[in-house]
């Protein structure tokens, strides 16, 4: 992913539930976890700090149901 790229609904998405699998017990078990948002950033090739940014507002919401933001071109209406 390039730097400076927002990423879609779909992506954060995908972030989450990666997330939430490498969280879970038996994954901890089975990959001898313990950064699961570093091991999320280096499977998906994103940095650490994106997806503590998503897993935080997916937190503070508990729904993968991310809006993108609106467009700050063009004229108000």
């Amino acid at each position: 992913m390039d730097a400076r790229e927002e990423m879609t609904p779909g992506q954060m998405r995908f972030v989450v539930r990666c997330y939430q699998f490498m969280d879970s017990k038996e994954a901890r078990a089975a990959f001898g976890i313990h950064r699961t948002r570093e091991l999320v950033g280096k499977c998906l090739g994103i940095a650490h700090s994106t997806v503590s940014t998503v897993v935080a507002a997916y937190k503070a919401d508990s729904t993968t149901d991310f809006e993108p933001k609106p467009s700050q071109r063009g004229r108000r209406p």
